[in-house]
């Protein structure tokens, strides 16, 4: 291939080397190669070629938590698009954009960018695009506790997977729905649609889809109480083997591998992950993770009888999941707080821990949870411990 003559070909290939080493998990390797493939497609300033070459480098960035380098790639895509008349960067960046907020929690922006990006999938007439907003409404909606329009977008979005043959696309929306409906008490259903989106995964043997099946399989079965099964399958998507640098996926499940951990009374193997996991959303930069893993870590510890510090640790989780408005995990954390505090005989505390964690969770529709906590407000007035199993 004559350099000369062919930038953009020869540009296009590197990328492509980029991005089998990407698929495969070397992250570093890929980037290495869609840089080299930049320098020789800037010249030529052809809008396809760096629309390419900047999706990549933003996707790169982006599973190794580099969320500013992302958005900056994600920034240039929305730029050359207004630049060259060519909407699908423009879609692309916004896209980007929406999936670095909702990993970071920050739900109004990634409403924002969502529906832009759907708005101009919708003015191209891209189906395939178009799914891909409704994931990431799905995602943002999830964060902020809104079930039932999380619900409907992941519904959306992965009808468009679907009918598109976009296999990523459903095995990411399909786990999404999953979860949703575990969530909002369809829990059958839920195993259902978990289990084709894990078997999905296992089909494209990409480790980040591979996962998040698997996350949502676990999911499911934490809400049947069944820990051990979900350790299985989380287990080695939280300690990937160099040189697989998935680190999105390590932050993504680790929460729930930790659930998982406690559900089955190993507070020990809990902590590791959760310790694990908080270094990853700290260098995210992810305020959403680092509560959510704050909320697991004081279960750990109350687990092992450090009920002073796990308080502390508890109300830092749950202040800050407030302000964040994730309203679901809040939800979910207030719950788990209620049930330790009425382990620890603070009867009065717990009440009003539960009763605030019933109104959140119903506001949410989280079924699931409402019934756990009306079930665990009824046993405390009827003099029952919340415990065995007290972990949400």
């Amino acid at each position: 291939m004559d350099a000369t003559t062919q930038s953009n070909e020869m540009a296009q290939a590197i990328a492509a080397v980029g991005r089998s080493y990407h698929y495969e998990g070397q992250i570093r390797q890929a980037i290495d190669h869609f840089e080299r493939a930049l320098e020789i497609a800037e010249p030529e300033d052809d809008a396809a070629t760096l629309t390419l070459i900047y999706t990549f480098l933003s996707g790169a960035h982006q599973h190794l938590l580099e969320f500013g380098p992302s958005m900056e790639w994600a920034r240039k895509l929305i730029e050359l698009g207004q630049r060259k008349g060519h909407p699908e960067a423009m879609r692309l960046g916004y896209e980007y954009r929406a999936e670095n907020s909702f990993a970071m929690g920050r739900w109004a922006d990634a409403l924002e960018f969502a529906a832009e990006d759907q708005r101009i999938g919708e003015e191209l007439g891209f189906l395939g695009g178009s799914g891909w907003a409704h994931f990431c409404l799905a995602t943002s909606y999830y964060g902020l506790g809104l079930l039932p329009a999380a619900q409907e977008a992941a519904r959306k979005s992965l009808e468009a997977a679907e009918l598109t043959g976009d296999l990523r696309l459903a095995v990411l929306a399909g786990a999404r729905l999953a979860i949703i409906e575990g969530d909002r008490g369809q829990v059958e259903e839920a195993r259902e649609q978990a289990r084709q989106s894990a078997d999905r995964g296992e089909e494209i043997r990409h480790t980040f889809l591979l996962c998040a099946g698997r996350e949502a399989l676990a999911h499911n079965q934490l809400l049947r109480r069944e820990p051990e099964a979900a350790l299985v399958y989380l287990g080695p998507c939280t300690s990937l083997p160099p040189p697989v640098e998935y680190h999105l996926t390590a932050l993504i499940v680790g929460p729930r591998h930790a659930e998982a951990a406690l559900l089955a009374r190993q507070p020990k193997l809990a902590t590791e992950v959760i310790n694990r996991t908080l270094h990853l959303a700290v260098k995210a930069d992810s305020a959403y993770y680092i509560a959510r893993l704050q909320n697991l870590r004081a279960q750990a510890l109350a687990m092992q009888g450090d009920w002073a510090q796990a308080e502390q640790e508890y109300e830092q989780a749950i202040r800050q999941l407030d302000a964040q408005d994730s309203r679901l995990e809040l939800g979910r954390a207030l719950l788990s707080f209620g049930r330790a505090q009425a382990d620890h005989h603070q009867q009065e505390d717990a009440r009003a821990s539960l009763k605030r964690a019933l109104q959140v969770l119903e506001e949410c529709d989280a079924q699931y949870w409402v019934g756990q906590a009306s079930e665990t407000l009824r046993g405390l007035d009827d003099g029952v411990p919340a415990s065995p199993g007290s972990i949400p």
